[in-house]
């Protein structure tokens, strides 16, 4: 059995289907092209007013970008490699801060991958004037309340996004608190899987 197969059973069968229907239809070739559509994240105002309560303030890190239906990052790894790796990989990423100009605390979270096997996103962090953590499960994806639609764009969401116990953890280290846990929703995700490449 080919890898690409034994991956076809551990993604949802619905959204194998979709997937692979857009594999299926060929795409033309552009050398300007630059990315597969982009995943939502409709930020959780709960959260974030807590977090602006700790003195912690969100940041984009291009190329993603904050739009009417919350940050996109773009995707870079078209559907068939998706396919076969299990990724959805992206460009871009956020950042979370707090403390005074030239002191501040800053946590970098970027090149998110959506593992659909396990339904987590992971992220290389790092840490300003700190340690290079590496690639690190940072949310925990929830598919059970996710529509799938299909087009010229596939559409997988909302997926509801937890913060990993782990993530949890180290964000409490870091901004010296302890409000963070498992429980915390981070926001809504809503994967936008182009056909073609997009220019930006």
């Amino acid at each position: 059995m080919s890898i690409v197969r034994r991956h076809y059973r551990r993604i949802p069968l619905v959204l194998t289907a979709l997937l692979v229907a857009l594999a299926l239809v060929p795409a033309a070739a552009s050398a300007h092209w630059r990315s597969y559509g982009s995943t939502a994240l409709a930020p959780n105002a709960e959260t974030f007013k807590a977090l602006e309560k700790l003195g912690v303030t969100p940041g984009v890190i291009a190329p993603a970008s904050s739009q009417s239906d919350g940050i996109n990052f773009p995707i870079t790894n078209p559907v068939e490699n998706a396919l076969f790796t299990g990724t959805i990989r992206h460009s871009g990423g956020l950042t979370l801060s707090a403390g005074e100009p030239g002191h501040k605390t800053v946590v970098r979270m970027r090149d998110f991958w959506i593992n659909l096997e396990s339904a987590t996103l992971s992220a290389k962090v790092s840490l300003k004037h700190g340690p290079d953590l590496g690639r690190v499960d940072i949310l925990n994806l929830d598919f059970s309340n996710a529509h799938f639609g299909a087009g010229p764009v596939v559409t997988i969401g909302p997926l509801t996004a937890t913060l990993t116990s782990g993530a949890a953890a180290k964000l409490n280290e870091v901004f010296k608190t302890n409000a963070l846990s498992d429980k915390t929703v981070l926001g809504t995700a809503t994967v936008k899987y182009s056909l073609h490449r997009q220019h930006h």
